[in-house]
């Protein structure tokens, strides 16, 4: 009895020992990873990551993820065994490329690390081949749920709006330019419509349909788009494209180019669009 009763302990001592997650020390107490682009356009970001009891939290400091004017908040997010890895293993590369590095393209943007580990500083602001260390890589992977969350939240933000904006809706002026800043206002009532025969149809599907020849010069535009990454809610009717045949080639030209909205009230009855450009 005493041999069964040893040979089950030791084959449940094997059992817990498999079932073991597997851990990862982090080799910091506080890390702090900033990246900057200059170019055309300037981009600031920042993660930072800290121990707590012998766990490492991260968050997004920089930029603000936006769902139109709502910020998605990075909070404390736990980093598992092949997270504190990611990290060990990104410090150490940047330590080879704190001196210098074959850089992988020559451009007129510039791209800067500042990475701060505990008491320890490395800038870096050439052009390395960070391969799956690149901060936008780095930054998908460590904080996955949130994006998945924000990418979620974004797509339900929009199918709301596809689904206010379904339908047939009559504008309050009728003119073939606009200046920016002007307000541009839709309505559904069609017995409050200033011509009844001009009117701008939206589906759910994201398709668009122009039948006022003299409210821009939307003909040929077949979609719209929300873009709501940036702090505010724009519509984005898209350009239109016409083809032609000829000598057995086909060819395809624009037509025209759109219009662009910020959305600045919208219901099931009434929408109210500021002019940007078309």
């Amino acid at each position: 009895m005493r041999t069964v009763t040893i040979s089950f302990l030791l084959i449940l001592t094997l059992f817990c020992s498999c079932k073991k997650e597997p851990t990862e020390l982090a080799e910091f107490e506080k890390l702090t990873v900033s990246y900057v682009s200059r170019g055309e356009s300037f981009h600031f970001k920042k993660m930072e990551f800290t121990k707590k009891e012998n766990k490492i939290f991260g968050k997004i400091i920089r930029p603000e993820y936006k769902i139109s004017k709502k910020t998605a908040v990075s909070n404390d997010t736990e980093m598992n065994a092949d997270k504190i890895k990611l990290l060990n293993d990104f410090w150490n590369q940047a330590i080879k490329f704190k001196d210098n590095c074959e850089e992988k393209y020559i451009s007129s943007v510039t791209n800067e690390y500042t990475i701060i580990k505990d008491s320890d500083t490395l800038e870096i602001d050439r052009y390395c081949d960070w391969q799956d260390y690149e901060y936008r890589n780095l930054e998908k992977v460590l904080f996955s749920d949130f994006f998945e969350k924000l990418n979620s939240d974004r797509k339900s933000l929009e199918k709301e709006l596809s689904n206010k904006l379904n339908g047939i809706w009559y504008p309050s002026t009728i003119k073939s330019t606009f200046e920016r800043g002007e307000i541009l206002e839709l309505i559904k009532s069609k017995s409050e419509a200033l011509n009844k025969d001009c009117h701008w149809e939206f589906s759910k599907e994201k398709e668009f349909k122009d039948n006022c020849p003299n409210l821009l010069d939307l003909k040929f535009s077949k979609s719209y788009e929300w873009d709501i990454d940036e702090g505010k809610t724009y519509l984005v009717i898209s350009g239109g494209f016409t083809t032609r045949e000829e000598n057995g080639n086909t060819y395809t030209s624009v037509a025209n180019y759109g219009a662009t909205f910020i959305v600045k009230s919208i219901n099931e009855n009434r929408v109210e669009l500021e002019y940007l450009w078309n």
